[in-house]
């Protein structure tokens, strides 16, 4: 679990350039595509962790609003 979660974090630190603010507020902020759960709650299991990282590819290929 401990390398999937740092995984992420560096996938995501990379797509929020490295602006950790801005990441977190993200990641507490809640989005309609998970039903308006915040990304963090998912962030402790391996198929929400994959969830997450398919909202940002998304949103980094202009596919999510």
């Amino acid at each position: 679990m401990i390398g999937g979660f740092l995984n992420l974090w560096f996938e995501l630190k990379r797509f929020f350039e490295d602006d950790l603010q801005l990441l977190i507020e993200w990641l507490e902020t809640p989005i309609p595509v998970l039903d308006g759960e915040a990304p963090v709650t998912f962030i402790n299991t391996f198929i929400g962790r994959n969830k997450i990282r398919e909202i940002a590819l998304e949103m980094q290929y202009g596919e999510f609003c």
